[in-house]
């Protein structure tokens, strides 16, 4: 009897795990979060990373950068954690990189950058397709001035999803860093016309340019 217990509470403990893990920062984990070969604690540990992250988030909306950096300073450990319990978790990898890269300490920026590279491996490894990475890798590219870089990625992102707004918006603010207004002005439409606002304010800020 005890034994059938232990299995029961085994399974209730299983189940918990499973239902609180939750979905993860990276789009891609939609379909295959639910590994059989990743360890229960793992998922644990990166969901507890991404209850940080989204309080993070939230700081940074209301404008409380310190009260963001100390919920990312709290989101690494268990993203971490995750890691060496299998250090190829896909998701546990890409939300540690977008943890350094949100806190942005002195040093994040590499820190990210590595750990996006190690995460490019992992996708291409197990066949993932998730075009937030490589948007994500892009972005920073396009921070440090690496226009040529950050292109690649955006473009990389689109071949994933054409109709991905952001990584349009982004791509148009490529081309218009580099002096190409007609182009950036295609990709802003383009990415306004998939729901980007920030892609219509953009557009209408260099359409004037057009003409001259």
């Amino acid at each position: 009897k005890m034994r059938h217990l232990y299995k029961v509470i085994a399974l209730v403990l299983f189940l918990i795990l499973k239902m609180n893990s939750g979905p993860a920062f990276s789009q891609s984990m939609r379909s295959d979060q639910w590994q059989d070969d990743i360890p229960n604690f793992a998922f644990h540990d990166n969901a507890r990373g991404l209850e940080y992250v989204k309080k993070g988030l939230k700081y940074l909306e209301q404008k409380q950068p310190d009260r963001a950096t100390t919920e990312f300073n709290k989101a690494l450990r268990p993203f971490r954690d995750a890691i060496n319990r299998k250090n190829d978790y896909y998701a546990a990898n890409f939300n540690l990189s977008l943890a350094y890269y949100l806190r942005n300490v002195e040093g994040d920026r590499k820190r990210a950058m590595d750990t996006f590279a190690t995460t490019i491996k992992i996708a291409e490894s197990q066949k993932i397709r998730d075009p937030a990475l490589y948007n994500a890798v892009g972005k920073i590219h396009f921070e440090v001035l690496n226009y040529e870089e950050a292109e690649r990625n955006f473009k990389k992102t689109l071949e994933i999803d054409k109709d991905y707004p952001e990584a349009m918006n982004n791509l148009a603010a490529v081309y218009e860093r580099k002096g190409d207004v007609k182009a950036a002005l295609e990709h802003y439409r383009k990415a306004g016309s998939l729901g980007s606002m920030q892609a219509r304010e953009n557009y209408q800020r260099l359409s004037p340019l057009q003409a001259k």
